[in-house]
């Protein structure tokens, strides 16, 4: 899977790329472009944005503010959905720090639901991961995402 032309990585069988129809009631940190993966045996959904940033912003932003911004925006979405902070995390993207957080929430049909979202910014753009799965699943599939994207190869090696 390529992302933005910038960043490639693959995840195993069973994951399929959702369609615009399929994610068009999801809401996507950052604004921008996506893509979002689905594996209905994980119960897992895994989103990627990614949006270029320029002028001052680009040069001033940094992870930590643009994760505590996400975390701010995630938990105002999710208020009705009894939505707990799990706690700061970080991990590797194909060697890059991206920052985020864990979380957990009640999903509209009662399902309880964990989650992680991160940010990096590399040169001038921004990427946002999320990934969320059903609770009991959250352990064994947070360590397969985290093995696939910290195996992905930034196509521009610049930043690294």
């Amino acid at each position: 899977m390529r992302v933005n032309n910038a960043l490639e990585f693959d995840f195993p069988e069973g994951f399929e790329e959702m369609s615009k129809e399929e994610t068009a009631g999801l809401q996507m940190s950052g604004g921008g472009e996506s893509i979002a993966l689905s594996n209905k045996n994980n119960h897992l959904l895994v989103t990627v944005g990614w949006k270029r940033i320029g002028g001052f912003s680009g040069m001033i932003l940094n992870t930590e503010d643009l994760r505590i911004k996400m975390e701010h925006d995630i938990r105002k979405s999710l208020a009705q959905l009894e939505y707990s902070n799990a706690g700061s995390s970080d991990m590797q993207v194909g060697g890059l720090a991206a920052a985020g957080f864990r979380y957990q929430y009640t999903a509209a049909n009662g399902t309880d639901m964990a989650a992680e979202s991160y940010v990096l910014k590399k040169d001038r753009t921004l990427y946002y991961f999320h990934l969320y799965s059903r609770r009991e699943l959250a352990p064994e599939n947070s360590e397969l995402v985290r093995k696939v994207l910290g195996d992905a190869v930034w196509l521009d090696q610049t930043g690294i």
